[in-house]
């Protein structure tokens, strides 16, 4: 159901209970407040009747005078606009006056409403007229007592015509709070609706196309800024994705030709055995090299998808580094370059996963022995900080070291400096990006940066436990 429907039909039903409680109560109010009027006319009608009346011990009951003038008990009740009047001795005796009220109520039942509350309703004749009775001792004659009604038919009719007002104002109330409601929440509800086909028109392949944001301070203003942003997050997300299949694609298509190409030349009939072994040597570069970029593409997909486990736990920072160290020692004595090593105090234990930090630190080589010139060192420095809750893996080289406008996009996936395409001294753009991924996986981070002598710093801060990871590195790592 719409939201448009169900808001009018809960103003509706609200409006409909909220007459209904108020009419009920407002008529309970009313129908109280007309008795006890009329409770208080008969108490007053009795008092005059009672001191009309006196006691003669042959005929019972006599009428005394009002002043100077005798009173007629034949008359009494018309005189008095009583429509029921009787009088009762000690003995049972009953003297009626006009309608009596004996032959339609048992005595018994008036000697209990007047040790109750003194007041009985009735109807009389017929059809049926409705009386208000009021029963009372008659003062200064013990044992007698005073019952007299009064008709309450305008009192209920009263009541009547104001059911039927508010019957017929609380209906046409109720149907203009629903139109109202109809009405208002349509108004309310049409930004959101021009949002909705707005956003519906959007296609994937447009990639600049933004809501209608209005010129409001009000929630469905604020709502559609926050779909807009979300909106261009997405389109960034889809656009860097792109992007990212495509150089993907670029990346793997040289490797992959080479690749071809080098089979295809051992294919060729009269190569000689020196030939086919450089062949062999330069596929299995190429095969490598393919290798390793499906490795980190892998890797920054499970990232993405929030699916990269670790297994955390203590290991001995020396046999990481050494491994890794071994590992590129010949690539290192091929391009003339040292590689050390140097452990600081307090760093022996490192606490994360073994198998992606070595990942992360062969990248960090892998980019150093690239850019480091020959006869220089790559130095691998591991310290802590000065409050002792982070440590920090350096890798240093003695190569030309980052251009000042690329250190910012450093760890950016497939970003690359110009001038940098070149298969030997330019990777495919991703290892620093997969060095950013591991030490964010294991809620640290990285920095780039120039050293004062020249040469490129890349730096990975681990939060140890009890630490307090901070936005900056600190004096850790200084040259």
């Amino acid at each position: 159901m719409p939201i448009r429907m169900r808001l009018a039909l809960v103003v509706g039903a609200a409006s409909l209970a909220l007459f209904v409680v108020g009419g009920f109560i407002g008529v309970w109010f009313l129908s109280r407040g007309l008795n006890e009027t009329l409770d208080g006319h008969l108490a007053r009608k009795a008092r005059v009747i009672s001191s009309a009346l006196t006691v003669d011990n042959q005929h019972g009951i006599a009428p005394t005078s009002l002043g100077s003038h005798p009173i007629d008990l034949q008359r009494l009740d018309k005189r008095r606009g009583a429509a029921a009047l009787q009088v009762f001795g000690p003995h049972g005796v009953s003297v009626g006056f006009g309608a009596t009220v004996e032959h339609l109520i048992p005595r018994t039942r008036l000697i209990a409403a007047l040790h109750h509350s003194g007041y009985l309703n009735l109807a009389i004749g017929s059809p049926p007229d409705p009386i208000r009775v009021f029963v009372s001792q008659i003062g200064g004659m013990p044992g007698w007592d005073l019952a007299i009604g009064l008709s309450s038919a305008s009192n209920q009719e009263a009541v009547r015509e104001v059911e039927l007002d508010i019957i017929i104002a609380g209906g046409v109330a109720v149907v203009i709070a629903t139109a109202g409601a109809w009405l208002l929440a349509g108004a309310a509800l049409a930004p959101v609706e021009r949002l909705r086909r707005r956003t519906a028109e959007i296609s994937e392949h447009d990639l600049t196309a933004r809501l209608d944001v209005p010129d409001t301070s009000d929630e469905l203003a604020a709502l559609a800024r926050t779909m807009d942003d979300l909106l261009a997050r997405h389109q960034g997300t889809l656009a860097r994705q792109r992007s990212f299949i495509a150089d993907a694609g670029h990346e793997l298509r040289t490797p992959l030709a080479v690749l071809s190409g080098e089979l295809e030349m051992a294919g060729r009939p009269g190569r000689s055995p020196d030939e086919l072994v450089q062949a062999v040597r330069r596929a299995k570069e190429e095969t490598d090299r393919v290798s390793h970029l499906a490795q980190d593409l892998l890797l920054l997909a499970t990232v993405d998808e929030g699916r990269l486990a670790l297994a955390v736990e203590p290991f001995a920072t020396s046999e990481v580094l050494e491994a890794a160290v071994a590992f590129r020692e010949s690539r290192a004595i091929e391009r003339d370059v040292r590689l050390s090593i140097q452990i600081g105090a307090g760093t022996e234990t490192v606490v994360g996963d073994a198998l992606r930090l070595r990942q992360a630190i062969d990248n960090l080589l892998d980019n150093a022995l690239r850019m480091a010139p020959p006869g220089s060192i790559v130095e691998i420095r591991t310290t802590i900080t000065d409050e002792a809750d982070e440590i920090v893996l350096e890798v240093r080289d003695e190569g030309p070291g980052f251009a000042p406008g690329f250190i910012p996009h450093a760890f950016d996936r497939f970003a690359r400096p110009a001038g940098s395409r070149d298969r030997s001294t330019g990777g495919a753009g991703l290892g620093l990006a997969v060095v950013r991924s591991i030490a964010e996986a294991h809620g640290g981070r990285v920095e780039a940066v120039n050293g004062r002598a020249g040469g490129a710093r890349v730096r990975i801060v681990l939060p140890q436990p009890g630490g307090r990871p901070r936005g900056n590195i600190g004096t850790a790592g200084k040259d």
